[in-house]
């Protein structure tokens, strides 16, 4: 299990793609857990998420 700091999400399992980091944690604060912190890829870069983000923040105001 590791929590990606991409789409902020916890991922049970690994993918090809994925990258988990050896040294970085996420403390989850209602378990006091520490968690691998990775990148899931699922999106190819965390630009064209962020773009998809702003977008639709900008569109509905």
């Amino acid at each position: 299990m590791y929590y990606c700091i991409v789409c902020s999400q916890l991922h049970k399992k690994k993918t090809v793609k994925s990258k988990i980091f050896k040294n970085g944690f996420y403390i989850d604060s209602f378990l006091g857990e520490q968690i691998h912190l990775g990148i899931c890829g699922e999106e190819e870069s965390g630009e064209s998420k962020q773009g998809k983000i702003t977008q639709a923040t900008i569109g509905n105001v």
